[in-house]
């Protein structure tokens, strides 16, 4: 299975002005400015969601020029920076929205993953600790999965665990959570222990053929051959063409003539 999907999560959607204390001044510009800050945000906001971070940058520089106190273009010019692989650029414009906005949650949880990709460690766990007490954030199962990425990279198993199935219990349906922990009970051998993770992934995303390949394998290791098959037939029937369905065809040859 994929290890990608221990990956860092990281957050852009931002909290009104003005709903936490703590926001910038009001710098007003002249009407020109203004609507020129908002054209090249808008504009660099629409190739992000277009997954163009080359293309966002030089109009999110030209806003920061215009207003280089607006979190939603820091938050926002973080994230291309994220994407690029500018970890240590995006540590820096988070840190300058969390100081403008310091009570926003998805800030801090933003500025969290920022200093995970960085590798200071001891700074992501006190911030994404304080977004899992925080119940105005609204995705504090991302805030656990992080979480549980810091643990691993501390070699951590047991609180990494723990994590994971704290995100479960704030968000059941986790995609991440449920592929980092089927990936960590694969690893350790306890096929029974990954295989509720793997039908709940196959539950809500159906058309996943390398989980569906994974679910067949792991039933097969447990000796429930004639669960596998129908997983195995399912898989073929998704994609006959895909490699994982030649490998199916070899499978039930196996099972149906071991």
């Amino acid at each position: 299975m994929s290890r990608s999907s221990f990956l860092p999560t990281l957050l852009v959607a931002l909290t009104p002005l003005g709903m936490f204390s703590g926001g910038c001044a009001d710098n007003r510009l002249a009407p020109d400015r203004e609507a020129e800050f908002a054209a090249l945000l808008t504009k660099g906001q629409a190739y992000m969601e277009r997954r163009k971070p080359q293309q966002a940058l030089p109009a999110l520089r030209q806003a920061q020029r215009i207003r280089p106190d607006s979190p939603e273009l820091l938050t926002t010019l973080a994230k291309a920076y994220s994407q690029l692989g500018q970890t240590r650029a995006a540590l820096d414009v988070l840190e300058q929205a969390h100081a403008l906005r310091p009570k926003d949650p998805t800030i801090l949880h933003n500025l969290a993953v920022a200093a995970l990709d960085e590798g200071n460690l001891d700074q992501a766990e006190a911030m994404l600790l304080e977004v899992t007490t925080r119940p105005e954030f609204d995705n504090q199962a991302n805030a656990w999965h992080n979480l549980a990425i810091v643990h691993r990279k501390r070699n951590n198993p047991q609180k990494m665990v723990e994590a994971l199935e704290s995100a479960l219990r704030a968000d059941p349906s986790h995609l991440l959570s449920h592929r980092s922990l089927a990936a960590f009970h694969e690893q350790s051998g306890r096929f029974e222990l990954e295989r509720p993770h793997l039908e709940k992934i196959v539950a809500l995303d159906p058309d996943n053929i390398e989980i569906l390949e994974r679910l067949g394998q792991n039933l097969l290791q447990q000796g429930l051959a004639e669960q596998a098959r129908p997983i195995f037939k399912r898989l073929i029937q998704r994609d006959p063409n895909h490699p994982a369905a030649q490998r199916a065809h070899a499978r039930l040859l196996e099972i149906e003539q071991p």
